[in-house]
């Protein structure tokens, strides 16, 4: 009763303590209240198109100029609608679904601030995710149906958390990521030894839910004809060739883990005072040279670079090869950098057992080397994920076992009174 107490008294600071941090970053903000930045120019443009009607029609979910999918926009919408036409309400839309993901950390935190101070450093870290509360961008509202959908999930909570992350797929294609590595790592902690597939489908049949929201991105590919609105994919040179392996960029695979190096095992490491890495070197030497290898192999062949099209003209990968850039690192030393980070994410995730953590970073590697362009940002989701999980199992690849992981046909053990 008394760590009851407790606890609950924490969570109240906590929540005291994370509005204020939220005051101060709505006063530290230095555009005035009306302007608009950046991708906010296209994103009130096309909000307003969905603002005129509560659902939009056919015509308009076919032609609207931008390429994630609509949800965000229709929200933003709706908003206008009850609300008015500024800018100023659908900043703080999100910025009230980042406080909302926030809280989520703070209320369903197991173990105190010992472990929820680093894990909310973390999401404070990754890349956009505190430029994204402040502005209207569409990535938070992927980011919270994703959080949510990962929450109901470990809650056995299977068609709430099917549903949120379908939604969070009308919100941004890319997070298909999620229902597809919570599918991958349910298969592989089967015990397949043994077990015939009537088995497999008694235990596993929640897996349809996540397999129907994974398929919502093909009922958009069918809609469309293509991954997002086709005038809007021919503007942006969307259908040009990529470079890489049969149409794979394994440059962008590699950069995707240079990030998950960058932005969650570093600072992971330094948070809880680990180095396995050091360990891992000197106890499987070989496994670690192969590595090297491996990796300093296809960086040499497929550098990083940012794609250069005649509609995007970046000339970098912003904000991790930006920074390396205004450090003054020719292109061979942050190829370096890069396989370094690269190395730091193999370790850290692919040389143990796999957990979701570990498959929902293989499942993003193999899907960003699909990309028309590398953005920080789109691992963003993925971050904040893997920084909640790791408030259930910090020092171990982060994630919680499966729900239903134990071998087939073995009854789950019971729960004593005092578990329950």
């Amino acid at each position: 009763m008394r760590l009851a107490n407790n606890q609950f008294f924490g969570r109240r600071v906590g929540l005291v303590l994370i509005t204020g941090l939220y005051a101060v970053l709505c006063l530290y903000k230095r555009e005035p209240p009306y302007t608009l930045v950046v991708d906010e120019i296209h994103y009130w443009s096309t909000t307003l198109l969905f603002s005129r009607q509560w659902l939009p029609d056919v015509e308009l979910l076919r032609s609207y100029p931008e390429l994630n999918t609509p949800l965000p926009f229709l929200l933003g919408g709706w908003i206008i609608q009850l609300f008015g036409e500024s800018i100023r309400h659908l900043r703080a839309y999100n910025l009230l679904l980042s406080f909302l993901i926030v809280n989520l950390f703070l209320w369903l935190n197991p173990k105190g601030l010992r472990l929820l101070l680093p894990a909310l450093a973390g999401v404070f870290l990754a890349p956009y995710f505190l430029y994204c509360s402040l502005y209207f961008y569409t990535d938070l509202t992927t980011v919270f149906w994703v959080l949510l959908g990962i929450v109901l999930y470990q809650g056995r909570q299977h068609f709430g958390a099917s549903i949120c992350l379908a939604l969070a797929i009308c919100s941004r294609q890319y997070a298909i990521a999620f229902p597809i590595a919570i599918i991958a790592h349910e298969l592989l902690s089967v015990d397949w030894k043994g077990w015939r597939t009537p088995d497999v489908w008694k235990e596993k049949n929640h897996l349809i839910g996540y397999g129907l929201a994974a398929a919502s991105l093909l009922g958009w590919w069918v809609f469309w004809g293509s991954l997002g609105p086709p005038a809007e994919m021919a503007r942006q040179n969307y259908g040009l060739p990529r470079k890489g392996i049969g149409g794979f960029n394994i440059g962008f695979s590699l950069y995707t883990m240079a990030c998950f190096g960058f932005y969650y095992v570093i600072p992971e490491a330094l948070f809880f005072l680990r180095n396995p890495y050091g360990r891992f070197v000197r106890n499987k030497p070989a496994y670690a040279l192969l590595l090297v290898g491996v990796i300093g192999a296809l960086l040499w062949n497929f550098p990083i670079q940012q794609t250069r099209t005649p509609y995007f003209a970046i000339p970098f990968i912003d904000p991790l090869d930006r920074w390396l850039n205004q450090a003054g690192l020719t292109f061979m030393l942050k190829q370096i950098v890069y396989g370094v980070l690269a190395f730091a994410c193999a370790i850290r995730f692919f040389t143990t057992r796999p957990d979701l953590g570990a498959v929902l970073v293989g499942v993003h590697i193999l899907m960003m080397s699909k990309t028309q362009i590398a953005w920080d940002k789109y691992v963003m989701p993925a971050l904040v994920v893997l920084w909640f999980l790791t408030l259930y199992q910090p020092g171990r690849s982060p994630g919680w076992r499966s729900p239903t992981s134990r071998p087939l046909g073995k009854p789950a053990p019971r729960q004593t009174p005092a578990e329950e």
